[in-house]
């Protein structure tokens, strides 16, 4: 007696002549299908930057990663301001103009261990990666310097109109010492999840507070601190910026957050 193997695949390979070889050239192109699917969900289709989603994984993983590589964390949170009037008076495109420059800017004004995200709308968003907030700071502060000039132009190319685009930013700094009382005081499930909505909340609230300044009246761009320990005032006071020519410059300040604008120092 001649017992038969059953191979369903192989049966229906030979019954439509498909050969090996195009089974595997098939799997090739799947897995590279699969790939571009995986890109498409981590990354933002307008200004090719990460996403939200890929910005909170992101947070969760330099959250779960801190003690492991020793590193403190920093988040970021910008708005554009008076985004809207640019599309309501320029059109969407030049809204997406905006969009792209901002994005293109804070790519080139960030280190390459930092994560840049739209998250939303005109918002955008950085992860920090650093050892010790004096460097996390730095980069908070130096971010504003480095966009201060974004234009787009809302004329043509003959007779070209610029438009300058400032930015509300919300952020912090968080040393791995309050991070870890965070987790350990935290009775969700989820410790890491929660640590890290809980700082996104505070850091939002953050550049709404940057946003409202802007509308009241102040030009250039903002920057709202969320400061869980206050005794970074005085380390965040001495900063000093691009070679030593400017300074943080308090403008308003309550329990939880400070504002802050850059001044020159006088020399």
């Amino acid at each position: 007696m001649v017992e038969y193997e059953f191979d369903p695949l192989r049966d229906v390979m030979k019954e439509h002549g498909v050969k090996k070889k195009d089974i595997s050239r098939l799997d090739s192109n799947v897995k590279v299908l699969i790939d571009h699917l995986a890109e498409d969900r981590s990354t933002d289709f307008l200004t090719e930057i990460s996403n939200r989603r890929s910005f909170d994984r992101e947070m969760k993983e330099a959250i779960s990663a801190m003690d492991r590589e020793l590193y403190d964390v920093g988040e970021v949170i910008i708005d554009i301001a008076d985004f809207d009037d640019i599309n309501n008076t320029y059109g969407h495109p030049m809204g997406d103009d905006a969009l792209r420059g901002v994005a293109k800017k804070i790519v080139k004004s960030i280190r390459r261990s930092d994560t840049p995200a739209r998250t939303g709308g005109d918002e955008f968003g950085i992860v920090l990666r650093g050892k010790g907030n004096r460097g996390l700071y730095h980069i908070i502060f130096t971010l504003p310097l480095k966009t201060e000039e974004i234009y787009i132009n809302v004329g043509d190319k003959k007779n070209p109109t610029y438009l300058n685009v400032d930015l509300d930013i919300g952020a912090t700094a968080l040393d791995r010492s309050w991070l870890g009382k965070q987790m350990e005081q935290c009775k969700a499930n989820d410790k890491i999840g929660y640590v890290s909505s809980l700082i996104y909340d505070k850091v939002d609230q953050a550049m709404y507070r940057a946003k409202n300044h802007s509308k009241a009246g102040g030009k250039g761009n903002v920057v709202c601190l969320w400061i869980p320990e206050r005794n970074d005032e005085n380390l965040i006071k001495n900063l000093k910026i691009s070679s030593g020519r400017y300074v943080p410059h308090i403008i308003g300040q309550d329990r939880e957050f400070s504002l802050y604008r850059l001044k020159a120092v006088k020399k």
